[in-house]
């Protein structure tokens, strides 16, 4: 029975690579697995990334009592981060997009309007050198264009591709080279990536809860699904949808299914993390991560 079990994962394994090589070629033909070599070095082996989860400032205030002490550290952010003043205090040096709605032009009015702020804030905010990583597969003629006018703005498309698995050392070597990459069903999956790939061999999380299905519930008269999506600027109760243009409601299956995929991914790369020695610490002070060491 053992002996079959072990087969089983192993054919397993191996179509989860077979797959994920066959998706790279078909969507990118691996024409950007070099976006992380042509960065310059970096001068600290210490990042920190933050995400947007309301627990933000009070991390940032634990990580800085932690690592004053232990010398310059660069920031890694995601999504509506420069809408903060957090933005303009750490000047992070990575700045990365993996939802759609950040492109696709068919999102939902409100989604739009939301991104182009964003948008805004990280053109005319950024007076310092930034590199703002988008999956290669995307048509980036938008955010190119958004933001054409200030020379500090670098847009490094890296090669996304990737299905769902569970990291071995095959893979590892196609990650090294960025032949694919983690399934990035959070963008924290793709941020923490970067970051290995870009070579720090500490890396920090803050504002990351995924406490996500806390926040969710049904209206009990028409089984609507309604999610409260809290933020560290700020908080929103609505309707669930899976698609950008919001007109297909999600159900509760959908949200859990998800999260279900979004912890194994981050399994896979903290996997990773240590395939590459190096050492992931979740600095967040509410959080699910159960993945990452705590301080």
């Amino acid at each position: 029975m053992r002996k079959i079990k072990l087969l089983f994962e192993f054919i397993k394994n191996s179509l989860e690579v077979l797959m994920s090589i066959l998706f790279s070629i078909t969507r990118y033909s691996w024409r950007a697995r070099t976006a992380f070599k042509t960065i310059d070095e970096i001068k600290t082996s210490n990042l920190v990334i933050a995400m947007n989860g309301p627990t933000l400032k009070d991390d940032l205030n634990l990580l800085d009592n932690d690592l004053k002490s232990k010398g310059q550290y660069d920031f890694a952010v995601a999504n509506h981060f420069a809408d903060t003043n957090y933005f303009l205090e750490h000047k992070p040096s990575y700045y990365f997009f993996s939802d759609p709605y950040f492109w696709d032009n068919n999102a939902n009015k409100n989604l739009i309007e939301k991104r182009n702020i964003t948008f805004d804030n990280i053109n005319n905010r950024t007076s310092w050198p930034i590199k703002v990583f988008i999956p290669a597969h995307i048509d980036s003629k938008l955010i190119k264009e958004k933001f054409s006018n200030n020379q500090n703005i670098i847009i490094c498309p890296f090669n996304s591709s990737s299905l769902p698995s569970v990291f071995n050392t095959i893979l590892g070597t196609l990650w090294n080279n960025n032949f694919c990459a983690p399934f990035g069903r959070n963008v924290l999956v793709h941020v923490i990536y970067g970051g290995i790939q870009l070579g720090y061999s500490k890396i920090a999380i803050v504002g990351a809860g995924f406490s996500f299905h806390e926040q969710i519930s049904v209206d009990q008269k028409n089984n609507k699904f309604y999610q409260k999506r809290k933020h560290v600027y700020g908080e929103t109760f609505e309707q669930s949808f899976i698609d950008v243009k919001k007109e297909i409601p999600a159900k509760v299956s959908h949200e859990f299914h998800a999260l279900y995929i979004s912890f194994k991914s981050l399994e896979s790369v903290a996997q990773y993390a240590l395939y590459k020695d190096c050492n992931i610490t979740n600095y967040s002070n509410y959080s699910y991560l159960d993945m990452f060491d705590r301080p």
